[in-house]
């Protein structure tokens, strides 16, 4: 774990250092107004705003937040399809270390920007944005659907995915000139049976890439196998709000892990390692070291 971590909250951006004695945090700037999120990246803090009244604004720091300079802040062009005005900026990635100048933002409503120059200019990556399917993406929790989740793999910058709620994931493999939805296998109970499979409208909550499993199939998946990814998890896991994902190996009754298609047997190191707990909700309290008689759990 870092020592030097970034929180962006509702009141400003803090700096969280480890000392000795624990955990010392300081306000770097904003205060008092929400930070959506942060970005450090080759040395640079990118701060995403949403003010009450000017909206979403972009600020960058180049010496570690002593300072800060506003940024021209992406916008839909006036001949983008339906040109809405952008009401957030959810999400910030960096072009990875091959190309350290690039950045993504995932906004709301939900278009992909890219920015070659570190954010001093930013363009609408249309392609995805005129995908066919966006008609049918929707809002899950804000009137219009938001892109979330970007992850560009590090070992090729023209690659990238990302995820939409509610629009399914996606993926580039040319830095954003064409797009594949790669949702086929995720189910959506909040719709009309016939359309629960749909891959175009579902609303993952949040997509990593794991970086200790670069080879496990959920990365590296070929769009030929898109469709056989995703797997649905054991009820007994699901039930315990446990998600395990990225494992290259299956357990006994396959139910519970996603898979790389096409591998079997003995579990990985890398599985363990991808193992995460969703912290939407906290686990339900233990009552003790054994389960309660009956008598007991009738009194309860």
């Amino acid at each position: 774990m870092s020592d030097h971590l970034l929180i962006a909250t509702r009141k400003g951006l803090f700096a969280l250092e480890r000392k000795r004695a624990g955990w010392d945090s300081r306000l770097i700037g904003f205060e008092g107004v929400a930070v959506t999120n942060v970005l450090r990246t080759d040395g640079v803090i990118y701060a995403a705003l949403k003010h009450g009244h000017f909206g979403a604004k972009l600020h960058r720091s180049d010496d570690d937040g002593a300072t800060w300079r506003e940024l021209t802040a992406p916008a839909f062009p006036a001949d983008a399809a339906d040109a809405p005005s952008l009401f957030q900026i959810w999400t910030m990635e960096t072009g990875g270390r091959t190309n350290p100048d690039r950045l993504w933002i995932g906004a709301i409503p939900a278009g992909l920007f890219r920015s070659d120059d570190r954010g001093e200019t930013w363009q609408l990556v249309s392609s995805l944005w005129n995908v066919p399917e966006r008609k049918r993406w929707f809002g899950g929790g804000y009137d219009a659907a938001g892109i979330h989740s970007i992850s560009p793999d590090p070992r090729d910058e023209d690659r990238v995915f990302l995820a939409i709620s509610c629009g399914g994931v996606w993926e580039s493999r040319d830095a954003g000139d064409s797009w594949s939805v790669l949702g086929k296998g995720l189910f959506a109970p909040y719709v009309p049976p016939e359309q629960a499979e749909d891959s175009a409208i579902q609303d993952p909550h949040r997509v990593v890439r794991c970086a200790s499993a670069m080879s496990c199939g959920c990365n590296t998946m070929p769009a030929s196998i898109a469709d056989r990814c995703w797997r649905a998890l054991g009820a007994a896991v699901a039930a315990d709000r446990r998600f395990r994902f990225c494992g290259r190996g299956a357990s006994a009754s396959g139910a519970n892990r996603l898979v790389r298609p096409g591998d079997q047997g003995r579990d990985s190191h890398a599985t363990r390692r991808c193992a995460v707990r969703h912290a939407n909700r906290r686990r339900r309290p233990e009552l003790g070291s054994h389960a309660p008689r009956p008598a007991a759990a009738r009194r309860l």
